[in-house]
């Protein structure tokens, strides 16, 4: 995937566990965007980290990218920033918390975007896992930054409108809850099995 900067959003108040910094909560052993990470590599070809504090833990894991608005402006905003240093035509965005994503995530969402004729093209192609759309697990085109800019100048901040605005194209992972699970509580800490690691069939 030499044409994919992933692009990992670690850059959220950690509202729902009290201010953690909830990327790097420690699972099994390993922290969850260390995990993440792990996931991620063989699908890409760099990694950018978008966070607003702990930056010296993240730099350990790949480059880091702050919000160019005022921090905590939202997902949108440090997808944008990150956007801007991306070398690559397209990006993988996947949230830090999320340790579990498929290991053909960005090739299945490649292959969506490239099904469309040239002049049709979409921008952003999403998973969805036949229950609901998981708007901050996407491949985008890099042309989307204009867009996203305009989206946020005009004081939009829902990942969801922005997607809706733009054509997203949502491309099916039937039976993979599980693998875009936020951990968002101390339970999922303690339940969750660990993540296999084998390749995709």
């Amino acid at each position: 995937m030499t044409e994919i900067t992933g692009i990992i959003l670690c850059g959220g108040r950690g509202s729902r566990l009290g201010g953690a910094d909830k990327p790097l909560r420690l699972w099994r052993g390993h922290t969850l965007v260390a995990r993440l990470a792990e996931r991620l590599r063989p699908q890409v070809s760099a990694l950018l980290i978008s966070a607003n504090r702990n930056i010296d833990a993240y730099r350990r894991l790949a480059p880091v990218v702050a919000d160019e608005l005022p921090p905590y402006q939202g997902p949108l905003a440090g997808i944008a920033a990150a956007l801007r240093r991306c070398a690559t035509p397209l990006a993988l965005v996947c949230p830090g918390d999320a340790p579990l994503v498929p290991l053909d995530l960005a090739e299945r969402l490649r292959a969506a975007l490239e099904a469309h004729p040239t002049d049709s093209s979409p921008l952003v192609a999403v998973a969805h896992d036949e229950v609901r759309r998981h708007p901050l697990h996407c491949l985008l085109r890099t042309e989307a930054i204009d867009s996203l800019d305009r989206h946020l100048a005009s004081g939009h901040r829902s990942a969801l409108g922005w997607l809706d605005s733009v054509g997203a194209v949502d491309v099916q992972f039937r039976g993979q809850e599980e693998a875009f699970r936020n951990f968002n509580s101390r339970q999922d800490f303690m339940d969750t099995p660990a993540p296999a690691m084998e390749k995709p069939p």
